[in-house]
């Protein structure tokens, strides 16, 4: 279950993605280096909808799905794959997933 920009009018996430080649001398060989920094004047101060999220990149990124990584462009976070509990409606688990933001005005940022 993936969820919308549109429903909740919260700014969600957003993280820039860097993507630099480097020559490693120990190994003798050229790697890529690819990251996701935190943008914490565009990103969501915190909500019912997305507080949550940050806390749970800190404890683990053993559920977190990664894309491509394109360097310079911008990127937000979401939980799918929601499992609830059938009778008491509790979320058991889900995965987080980053997703490519076309534009700024796709998050509403």
């Amino acid at each position: 279950m993936k969820k919308s920009f549109s429903k909740a009018k919260c700014k969600w996430l957003i993280f820039r993605g860097y993507s630099n080649l480097y020559f490693d001398p120990k190994t003798y060989s050229v790697k890529r280096k690819n990251e996701l920094r935190f943008l914490k004047r565009k990103s969501c101060p915190g909500c019912k909808y997305c507080g949550w999220i940050y806390d749970s990149l800190k404890e683990t990124l053993d559920n977190v799905i990664f894309p491509e990584i394109i360097d310079g462009e911008l990127y937000t976070i979401q939980y799918v794959n929601e499992h609830k509990d059938r009778e008491t409606g509790i979320v058991l688990d889900y995965d987080l997933e980053f997703i490519h933001i076309e534009s700024e005005t796709d998050y509403g940022g």
